[in-house]
């Protein structure tokens, strides 16, 4: 009998409310319960489809009924809840969560719920969902993959002699001075990274601008070859993410933005496209991009393109031809080098890999993966769309204010205007941490004389700079000021931590804009 089982629990809930011990039960229902994918729920609107909403795979629906019925209703009377709910956003599964996929990954995380969840933990089902024509080039380079919106993309490689498998851990994993090694190899000369995942967007139509323009922070770039970043904002001025905008000439845009967020941003660019003459097509899986960076990366790229990469400013764009390939780029560079990002139909992405490869070899050329570059942006300041960038985060918050116009109309402006004229108590800083301690992984708490002020939402090591670095939400703007010794609790333990200028490397961006 079921109600066996639960005698214990019922006498406790019998002591509290005795009332309940003489009303007696009519009827008990023993329930299947309901798992998504990665274990957590999926509410929100669902993208595609308007005004239909979602609110399921609840492991403890009772236990979270509040909350979620609070969030829900915000979402389908004011069009977003107050909190950002990213994690759970029923938007972060795209087509490749088929049902195969759901069986495989649920029957993996069923038996494995209590476990301990290690930092960069991957799973193993339903994986090689999202390969490009490179995947195997990569894996015989060494690379240890990770999965990302049911991309395969590579996280770092394993030198010869080395095991390609992560081993996890919360002090230095196995990978960390690989990462370390990929890091500096591209700052001494250059290196290569795969980027195909990353959400791109064309935008069409006699309003493109103007539709660009209203969703988006930053102003529209109105020349051809040009190039801006942008944020996208709620109302109330909360950070639904960032943009890259390409004016590519003949009324066509070309956006790019974080991976996780392609059915979102979709689903947000759809939302407010009324009255607009605009046409928004997802091209993320039709588009390779490897990016190049570091100081050696205009020698090689002019070498394969007959010197097309002189005279190419800082957020600009050009066709040229690498290696026979016709090839976008774009100098932009989330590394903090001297970079570019080339963009190519991924049918010739393996002919722009095996001459960027081959030409690569004079020029000290070195595979680096993406957590390699988690660790280089810390350097920079860059914040990251999840972690720093959520809607609960405003441009003055982030620090971002410089990609807010203040002479054109968007969403999300008056809350920023607001700001402007009071600022919030909030922070984003950058912390440099006792280099003795172990990483930050995010969540830690931030300790001011003894009370907590903020959490970590980033962290690791700053192999440029030779730093331990993290970045850190700080409730108190007394406690964000520069110079200000705070402490961070990691694996228990307080660490002494060091709000630093933003950024601790080439704060000058001589090395970015050379």
């Amino acid at each position: 009998m079921i109600f066996d089982r639960l005698s214990d629990g019922l006498s406790a809930i019998f002591h509290r409310v005795p009332a309940l011990a003489t009303t007696g039960i009519k009827r008990g229902v023993n329930g299947a319960i309901s798992f998504s994918p990665d274990g957590r729920p999926m509410i929100g609107p669902v993208p595609g489809i308007p005004g239909f909403f979602v609110a399921c795979g609840f492991l403890g629906g009772i236990a979270q009924g509040g909350g979620i019925g609070l969030a829900m209703s915000q979402w389908i009377l004011e069009g977003e809840p107050e909190l950002d709910l990213h994690f759970i956003d029923v938007a972060r599964f795209g087509d490749w969560a088929t049902p195969e996929f759901a069986r495989e990954r649920t029957r993996e995380i069923l038996p494995i719920r209590y476990e301990l969840i290690y930092p960069g933990i991957e799973r193993k089902t339903g994986r090689d969902l999202k390969t490009t024509p490179i995947h195997q080039d990569l894996l015989a380079h060494g690379a240890v993959m990770g999965q990302i919106a049911g991309h395969e993309r590579p996280l770092w490689y394993a030198p010869t002699g080395v095991s390609p498998e992560d081993k996890p851990d919360f002090q230095r994993p196995n990978w960390w001075e690989h990462v370390g090694n990929e890091a500096k190899a591209l700052a001494d000369r250059c290196g290569l990274s795969q980027m195909s995942g990353y959400g791109k967007f064309h935008i069409t139509g006699a309003h493109a601008k103007a539709f660009l323009d209203h969703i988006g922070s930053a102003r529209v770039p109105g020349e051809p070859g040009k190039v801006a970043l942008s944020l996208l904002l709620n109302e109330r001025g909360g950070i639904l993410g960032d943009i890259t905008i390409e004016n590519s000439g003949d009324g066509r845009f070309h956006c790019v933005g974080p991976t996780l967020a392609v059915a979102r941003y979709r689903r947000w660019m759809d939302t407010h496209a009324t009255g607009f003459d605009v046409k928004i097509e997802d091209i993320t899986d039709q588009v390779s991009v490897l990016g190049i960076a570091g100081p050696c990366s205009r020698d090689l790229l002019n070498r394969l393109s007959d010197g097309a990469f002189d005279n190419f400013p800082f957020m600009t764009s050009r066709t040229v031809r690498i290696g026979g390939v016709s090839c976008r780029a774009l100098r932009i560079s989330y590394s903090g080098e001297l970079g570019w990002e080339l963009y190519c139909p991924i049918s010739e992405q393996k002919a722009l890999f095996d001459a960027l490869m081959d030409e690569g070899e004079k020029h000290g050329l070195a595979l680096f993966g993406s957590r390699a570059m988690g660790m280089l942006r810390l350097e920079k300041g860059y914040r990251s769309w999840g972690a720093e960038l959520t809607t609960e985060t405003s441009p003055q918050v982030a620090g971002l204010l410089r990609f807010c116009s203040k002479t054109k109309d968007y969403i999300g402006r008056a809350a920023v205007d607001r700001e402007r004229l009071a600022p919030r108590p909030e922070r984003l800083v950058t912390l440099d941490i006792d280099p003795a301690a172990p990483p930050c992984w995010g969540t830690e708490p931030v300790m001011a004389k003894g009370a907590m002020v903020g959490r970590i939402t980033s962290g690791g090591m700053g192999w440029r700079s030779g730093r331990m670095l993290a970045i850190a939400w700080i409730d108190r703007a007394e406690s964000a000021q520069i110079g200000t010794v705070l402490k961070v609790q990691i694996l228990l333990q307080n660490h002494k931590a060091v709000v630093v200028s933003d950024p601790v490397y080439d704060p000058k961006n001589e090395r970015l804009k050379g």
